[in-house]
């Protein structure tokens, strides 16, 4: 008995490649993003609670000495979204301390203040932090998330001189230009632009770079020319990495030296002499670090910075001519976001 052939499978007409291509597409979801746009979206009457922790060694040489030191800087800002006219894309913050904490190590002192659980006696140099709590200034950030104005900065050295009831004199006059120096707007736009830079002005992709140059004056004096690329992203934040080079700025200026004297020498006010000359600082260096962003708001949850940069400190006496001061500064701040963007 002849059994009859099975007949032959018909041959699919879709290439083997392009099933490939199906099954790749088909396990991919539909919503899956490739680019994104990073930018500030917040309201007025939002609130964002940060903490903010600067650790620094500083060597520095004085007179063929190297004195060392270790320095913890701990301060918690609220910002207050203000409902307030602002340059396009950009808005105005209450920014109040809500908490400050320093360290310090050093052949000088040893000091630990936390505003949270004050010692009995406050060590001068920390006197200035003590009074930082609760006080308030204001300022303006454009789209790209830079300091464009500061506004209550000036009262701050007055009341906080007026809450450490100091008498008249060199320790009060001290303490006035040590605090100028840590309010100063240069100073207070060095912490408050953590941000700046992070939102370029496009669509980007994971791989996409851009770059943002800053410049700062004060006694850390410096241009940062700096590299961002994402490096990954989700639905609710991105991630960027960061690369920076330090140099000193184009015009740099002379400024006053500190009338501190080498008991209250900290990292940002060194070791001088009430009648010291102007002093001409040069920072470079190099700079390292990863942002999260919220992609809802815009706002850095969490930031880590490495900074490290070497110094020279000139002094123009009219009389005794030039002299130099080396110092060499390593630096990390983390950011994290406490309370503001559930």
């Amino acid at each position: 008995m002849n059994r009859p052939r099975p007949r032959p499978r018909p041959r699919s007409r879709i290439p083997s490649v392009w099933l490939v291509v199906l099954v790749i597409f088909a396990a991919a979801p539909a919503s899956a993003e490739e680019h994104i746009k990073l930018a500030l979206k917040l309201k007025p009457k939002q609130s964002i609670t940060v903490d903010i922790i600067t650790k620094r060694q500083t060597q520095q040489e004085v007179g063929g000495t190297d004195l060392g030191m270790e320095m913890t800087i701990g301060e918690t800002l609220r910002y207050d979204v203000l409902d307030r006219q602002s340059v396009p894309g950009g808005y105005w913050f209450r920014v109040t301390y809500m908490h400050c904490r320093f360290k310090q190590v050093s052949q000088f002192a040893n000091i630990d203040y936390d505003s949270e659980q004050p010692a009995t006696e406050i060590h001068p140099v920390a006197r200035g932090y003590a009074g930082l709590v609760n006080r308030e200034f204001f300022v303006e950030v454009n789209r790209d998330g830079q300091v464009v104005q500061i506004q209550g900065e000036e009262g701050l050295v007055e009341e906080i001189l007026a809450a450490m009831n100091l008498p008249e004199g060199a320790r009060k006059e001290g303490a006035r230009q040590g605090l100028e120096i840590q309010l100063s707007e240069e100073s207070l736009r060095q912490t408050l632009q953590l941000g700046a830079g992070v939102y370029p002005r496009r669509l980007i992709r994971v791989g996409s770079t851009w770059n943002d140059e800053q410049s700062f004056g004060g006694f850390m004096s410096m241009a940062i020319k700096t590299r961002f690329w994402l490096a990954g992203f989700d639905d609710d934040s991105a991630t960027l990495r960061l690369s920076s080079q330090i140099t000193p700025p184009a015009l740099p200026t002379p400024i006053p030296a500190p009338a501190t004297a080498p008991a209250t020498a900290t990292a940002t006010a060194p070791a001088t002499a009430p009648d010291d000359p102007p002093m001409n600082p040069k920072w470079a260096g190099t700079q390292t670090g990863t942002i999260i962003l919220d992609r809802a708001t815009g706002w850095p949850t969490s930031t880590e910075l490495t900074q490290k940069l070497q110094g020279e400190i000139a002094f123009e006496h009219p009389t005794a001519g030039m002299s130099t001061m080396q110092l060499s500064i390593s630096s990390s701040v983390s950011m994290a976001v406490i309370d503001g963007l559930d």
